[in-house]
């Protein structure tokens, strides 16, 4: 890609072209003073390099040798090779022979070569160190679509990306072939570029040259190539060193030139070369000096940074990065957070979690509950939202939402003081930050353990359930609601009350009386101002359960709440209840009647048949068990009782005017499917069997 501006690439440009001119000549003086006397040292080096790397290449294939040497004799390779392949027999062999390989490979703080096996059939996999792999993925990993490579045949190939080569061993094992590849990494034989060392591997069975250099190429294609000695020799201008692998079928080449220049040749093209090279130099220096810019800023590139300096461009995509970086922080932050949080969410249930740190067991915890004197509104869910975020920023502070809405804050401190102290002034700050939003809080006295959690839980909901008896505190504790003289009237107090009266239960009166009993008996001997704030609370509660069933009311409820006589506000609110109930209990009575009036035509209509309790149910689309309720309520009977004497009633009219109908089609005409059925309970409601009764009849009308 082609990219405008690059002001930095030009700056340097011209930095290094003033800077090559004064090497070079610098370099045209001391190149000739050294010349000479650093040839020698160096022809003298480049043999030593090539020993040292030959000893380093023939150490990794002795060692590749010995490992091919015992996998080819290994019981668990004999046996993979002997297997049918897609047997169990097979795949089971082959996880032994992928064991064995991983015990004979280099381990990876020493990888020097990896092994892998596979034969010749066309369904047998390759065993690599990694796992098993298909032959043609195995080349396609390796990148290498030469046509001798895919039969397996034994030789040398290089990998497509020259950063590997692989070595084929072919070993004969009965009628089957094992054919072991070597992966060896190409940094085994080659050397630094500026070593002036090539390198040639030389297949000897292909008669194939893989070099580093054209030249060194260009010099064995015009030789034999097995008549290079092992050894030091010569071909052309080039030094060869050649080290020969003949259990491998290659030979290992490192070449240099040995042409000595000629003073006079020297002479003539030294200020040439000097000036080449250091323009080349200076040019090769400033590209890398401005490649890790150039890749930076070509990453980069858009309209927007085509006319910019590289630097302003890339300063400015590191300060998106940097935004970027903060938001995946925050978001870090979030999750942690909300592991957190869950951890003490388990905790207040009484359930360990995985989460949990050591020294939770040792740490004192201390428990806040936050509460409104009604349903949350907008400021007030404003505020504690606000409160969550502040409390990420306090170390051991943690703000839960709990499902039933409660909102609660637990701190955590190895010291028991301290623990409550700092909740303490907490949640003095977080509650002053918006005091009209009327956020009351609990705080329990602080307890040792995770374990204890539950119960600084539940201590203090108990707390913010007695709330009403101190309305002027923002924070309340246990003290605060210990003592004889404060009213009493619980979280769980008032929704039994709402309850019972929400389904104008006659339960409502009973819970009220108790209520009131609770705060004026002896022991307690509420104060004025707290009879008054009794009674203001339960105003809000009436006024409440009215809202709920949205009674179109009159009831002046501020004149109440503000009411100077809290014993009369109690029984104006006692008989606001009593009347709402009777209003409404009238008005089920009268619901229910014309239900049970209902329910009785169609017992008339169909008691011949064999009807039942679910029948009705179903009939009027109630439950069998609230449809029982109402018939025995209104009726005062139960429905199988009055079912019966209905039937019986009708039989005793038809027996009146036909006493000779047999028993058995009488009891079919009134709905029994037994006559024994029907005798015994005509027997119960009349006293007499219906023989009886028909001989009576019978003998009335003979007088």
């Amino acid at each position: 890609m082609r990219v405008k501006g690059r002001t930095y690439q030009r700056q340097l440009i011209k930095v290094f072209t003033v800077v090559a001119a004064v090497l070079s000549v610098a370099l045209i003086a001391a190149g000739l003073l050294v010349e000479r006397s650093s040839r020698i040292s160096v022809e003298h080096a480049k043999e030593s390099l090539e020993e040292v790397s030959i000893h380093a290449a023939s150490s990794t294939m002795a060692n590749v040798l010995m490992t091919v040497d015992y996998l080819s004799t290994s019981d668990n390779v004999l046996e993979w090779i002997a297997s049918n392949p897609g047997s169990s027999e097979y795949y089971f062999s082959a996880l032994k022979v992928f064991q064995e390989l991983k015990r004979r490979s280099p381990t990876a703080d020493s990888y020097s070569y990896g092994i892998s096996i596979t034969t010749d059939g066309p369904d047998a996999f390759v065993i690599t160190q990694a796992g098993t792999i298909s032959k043609t993925d195995f080349i396609s990993s390796y990148g290498i679509t030469s046509e001798g490579f895919s039969s397996f045949a034994p030789g040398v190939y290089v990998s497509g990306d020259g950063n590997a080569f692989l070595v084929i061993i072919n070993r004969y094992i009965g009628r089957n072939i094992l054919t072991l590849i070597a992966d060896l990494p190409l940094t085994l034989i080659t050397l630094p570029l500026d070593s002036g060392i090539d390198t040639a591997v030389v297949d000897r069975s292909r008669s194939v040259v893989i070099t580093s250099s054209d030249g060194l190429f260009a010099e064995l294609s015009t030789v034999n190539l097995d008549e290079i000695p092992e050894g030091t020799s010569k071909i052309g201008h080039y030094s060869l060193r050649v080290e020969d692998f003949p259990s491998f079928r290659f030979s290992l080449v490192y070449a240099h030139s040995s042409d000595l220049l000629l003073p006079i040749l020297l002479s003539v093209i030294f200020i040439s070369v000097i000036l080449l090279g250091a323009v080349s130099l200076a040019y090769r220096t400033q590209r890398s000096l401005y490649e890790p810019v150039r890749t930076a800023f070509e990453s980069l590139y858009d309209e927007d940074t085509a006319e910019k300096d590289e630097f302003e461009a890339i300063i400015a995509k590191c300060r998106e990065a940097d935004k970027l970086f903060n938001t995946i922080e925050d978001m870090a932050q979030e999750l942690q957070s909300a592991s957190e949080a869950q951890k003490y969410r388990s905790y207040i249930r009484g359930m360990d979690s995985p989460s949990r740190l050591p020294d939770d067991e040792t740490a004192y915890f201390s428990l806040a509950i936050l509460a409104s004197d009604k349903d949350l509104d907008e400021r007030q869910t404003a505020l504690l939202l606000h409160i969550s975020s502040l409390s990420k920023k306090v170390a051991h502070l943690h703000f839960l939402l709990m499902d039933d809405g409660v909102a609660v804050l637990v701190y955590k401190d190895k010291e028991e003081e301290e623990s409550f102290s700092r909740l303490f002034r907490l949640v003095k700050d977080y509650t002053s930050i918006d005091e009209s939003a009327m956020l009351q809080a609990a705080i329990t006295h602080p307890a040792e353990g995770w374990r204890s959690i539950k119960g600084l839980y539940g201590k203090a909901k108990e707390i913010i359930g007695c709330r009403y008896i101190c309305r002027e505190k923002t924070i309340l504790t246990e003290l605060d609601i210990k003592g004889a003289h404060l009213m009493h009237y619980p979280i769980a107090s008032e929704r039994k009350l709402i309850n019972a009266a929400l389904s104008a239960s006659p339960e409502t009166l009973n819970i009220f009386d108790e209520i009131i009993a609770e705060n004026t008996d002896e022991e307690r001997m509420l104060p004025e101002n707290e009879y008054r704030q009794l009674a203001s609370a339960l105003v809000s509660t009436v006024q409440r359960v009215f809202q709920e069933v949205k009674e179109d009311s009159s009831i002046a409820w501020q004149e109440m709440r503000d009411s100077r006589d809290p014993g009369k506000t109690i029984e104006s609110l006692r008989s606001i209840l009593s009347a709402y109930i009777d209003r409404k209990t009238k008005e089920d009575e009268a619901r229910y009647s014309r239900v049970v009036a209902a329910m009785k035509d169609y017992i008339k209509q169909h008691y011949s048949e064999p009807i039942m309790l679910i029948d009705l149910s179903e009939e009027f689309n109630l439950s069998p068990k609230y449809c029982s309720e109402i018939f025995n309520r209104v009726s005062g009977d139960t429905f199988k009782n009055y079912l019966n004497r209905f039937r019986i009633n009708e039989a005793q009219r038809i027996l009146d005017s036909n006493p000779a109908v047999k028993i058995n089609d009488l009891a079919k005409m009134v709905g029994f499917a037994s006559s024994n059925t029907f005798i015994r309970v005509f027997d119960k409601y009349m006293g007499v069997t219906p023989k009886s009764y028909a001989e009576r009849i019978t003998g009335r009308n003979g007088n």
